[in-house]
């Protein structure tokens, strides 16, 4: 992600910030982390390819077969090996394709899953455990062909007023508008947001660019007095919360 007033290319953050979890993972603050190092602050997901390929096939097998789609055992193989998991699966196949069942299919529980987990206006959005918040992010972003920046917008009490996605990019970056964002939490009557965006690559680890875009969307929120919770980043390996992180 890229803030809209850069016109450098970004830079890589230092590599002692890049931390892969390889470790059982737990439940615990935000989301998933090692169970022996509950602050890092993000999740990195390291299961055996060959079992998750295996049981993503066999659950799309399961749904083709039930919604009675001919051949659903070749349909699922094929789809898991173009795609490569699951959750690409159903991201890529989020805009139904009317003519084609199988499209079609996907998207609609592509669509069920994420209003299912979908934070509801109104709800409180509880700082210490956000773990549905992270899933919610995590299916609706983190396999997205091109990045998407998307603000939670919050009140005093951290209710959720409305989620939006506020801009999307490139294979590499996105453009954060920090004038569009809190003139867009003003006329909410926000007085606080979460920010996230998706990493294409996979990796959710944060760039120089990110954390710099993000600063500068704190210093010009707090003059307006509008608060920004935390910025999470997504990708298919896992998510990164700069907060928890350090970063800001």
């Amino acid at each position: 992600m890229r803030d809209a007033s850069d016109t450098g290319a970004d830079t890589s953050s230092d590599p002692a910030h890049s931390r892969a979890i390889t470790a059982r993972l737990r439940y615990s603050d935000w989301n998933m982390v090692a169970a022996d190092d509950p602050d890092i602050g993000g999740g990195y997901l390291a299961p055996s390819p060959a079992c998750e390929a295996l049981r993503d096939r066999q659950i799309l097998e399961q749904l083709l077969s039930a919604a009675q789609i001919a051949d659903p055992s070749r349909r699922a193989g094929e789809l898991v090996h173009q795609y490569g998991s699951l959750s690409a699966v159903l991201a890529g196949n989020r805009e139904a394709d009317r003519d084609d069942p199988v499209s079609f299919l996907l998207a609609a529980v592509y669509q069920t899953l994420l209003e299912a987990i979908r934070p509801k206006p109104c709800d409180r959005i509880c700082l210490s455990s956000a773990r549905n918040v992270i899933e919610y992010l995590f299916l609706g972003m983190a396999n997205l062909p091109v990045e998407e920046v998307r603000v939670l917008f919050l009140n005093s009490r951290n209710k959720l007023i409305k989620d939006e996605a506020v801009a999307r990019g490139s294979i590499s970056e996105a453009p954060i508008y920090s004038r569009e964002i809190l003139r867009r939490a003003l006329e909410l009557g926000s007085t606080a947001v979460i920010l996230a965006h998706n990493h294409p690559s996979g990796d959710p680890e944060p760039s120089d660019s990110d954390i710099h875009c993000t600063k500068r969307l704190m210093m010009a929120g707090h003059e307006l007095g509008i608060s920004v919770h935390d910025h999470i980043i997504v990708g298919s390996a896992g998510w990164v919360s700069m907060k928890n992180c350090h970063h800001i």
